[in-house]
């Protein structure tokens, strides 16, 4: 397995055009088509994004006119190469690039594609863990693929199913803004569940995305590990009568966002469709409705009541064995025969592994806490009705 990604972080974002320079003896002519994506980029991009970062995805997804001397290719060769002292001229492009992909939100969990011209099975066996250290485009249509310039339909070719839960569609940033391209980021960890042939010269693979064990691609920036991305939303949150968080000993105990675990179907409480990836975590729900019934099936007045009060609200989580505080956010509300312990809370994947420095295989795995509400609230987490 090759070695982590890391030391690009330490990098300023600098605009485009001066993170390019160290490349300029390694990709033909990078410095003319930097200038082609920046003019090709709207003043004020989509997703919150700088001009300049826009324009490094932009750049990204560009075809030279010497289609193997495209930027995309070089990088994505360099993430493989095992000596990352070869990544060091792509650090600042680097820093700049993800600085702007990890701002686009995390595409819902889905299922995308990706094509290559060979027979690849044999190296996917059923059960494998494999990582894909390179930038990997991916689409979320099919048929897109039968294009000759993609997979195509002759010859041998292995098509890979990929179930994902932090793609990034780039779409509004791309070269080509007529395709839903789906980005994943070097680093990806995924299963192998199954293949089949499903034609003579055609071979599918089906991956399934999975959290590392440890870390595999270091951050752009500290926001990123506390999942602040979203926090342009962040704000002061009115007086909140009743429930203020818990100063106590608590438990922090595991909880997962799809419908195969613990009766979740991935629509919180609070009214939006969460993900393992969110910073988020869940109190008592009788706590916090004071004991009244707040589901939007018992009382949806209450519910909506007590959801506009507490749905975003900021808190401060300690490990008390190790003494690491994170910033978390109210996303959901967990039902009162699951609370182990007055004052527990139950954390996503995301969160618990963030507290707790690993990623846990099942809601039995706990950790003591320390919690309580910092009087801010981040809109990206609060009642969606």
């Amino acid at each position: 397995m090759l070695s982590p990604i890391t030391g690009y972080a330490q990098e300023p974002v600098l605009p485009l055009t001066d993170a390019c320079y160290p490349l300029v003896n390694i990709i033909d002519n990078i410095s003319t088509y930097a200038s082609v994506a920046l003019e090709e980029t709207p003043n004020i991009p989509a997703d919150g994004l700088t001009r300049d970062e826009s324009a490094s995805i932009r750049l990204y997804t560009m075809e030279w006119t010497d289609g193997q001397r495209s930027l995309y290719i070089v990088l994505n060769e360099t993430l493989k190469v095992a000596d990352r002292n070869k990544l060091r001229p792509w650090f600042k492009y680097i820093k700049l690039f993800l600085s702007a992909l990890v701002k686009i939100p995390c595409a819902p969990p889905q299922t995308i594609w990706r094509g290559v011209r060979r027979n690849v099975s044999k190296e996917f066996p059923h059960g494998m863990q494999v990582t894909w250290w390179s930038f990997s485009s991916c689409t979320t249509t099919l048929t897109v693929l039968e294009n000759e310039v993609y997979l195509g339909t002759k010859g041998e070719r292995t098509l890979f199913s990929i179930e994902v839960f932090n793609g990034r569609n780039i779409r509004a940033h791309s070269h080509f803004d007529n395709e839903d391209e789906v980005l994943m980021l070097p680093g990806t960890y995924m299963k192998v569940h199954s293949q089949m042939k499903s034609a003579p010269d055609l071979y599918i693979i089906h991956l399934k995305q999975e959290m590392p064990k440890t870390m595999l691609i270091e951050p752009p920036f500290e926001a990123v590990l506390q999942n602040k991305v979203h926090n342009e939303g962040l704000v002061d949150a009115k007086p909140v009568p009743g429930f203020q968080g818990q100063n106590g000993p608590a438990i922090g105990s595991w909880f997962r966002a799809n419908n195969s675990e613990d009766g979740s179907n991935g629509r919180s409480w609070c009214g939006y469709n969460y993900y393992d990836t969110d910073n988020g975590f869940a109190p008592d729900i009788l706590v916090m409705c004071e004991g009244n019934p707040c589901t939007y099936y018992s009382s949806p007045d209450n519910w909506r009541k007590y959801g506009e009060q507490y749905c975003g609200l900021e808190a401060e989580v300690t490990n008390i064995r190790t003494g690491l505080t994170r910033k978390i956010y109210i996303s959901d509300a967990f039902a009162h025969e699951w609370v182990e312990k007055p004052g527990s809370i139950n954390l996503m994947v995301e969160s618990f592994k963030q507290l707790a420095g690993f990623v846990p295989s099942n809601k039995t795995q706990i950790i003591k806490v320390l919690w309580k509400l910092t009087g801010k609230r981040n809109n990206y987490y609060a009642f969606k009705g």
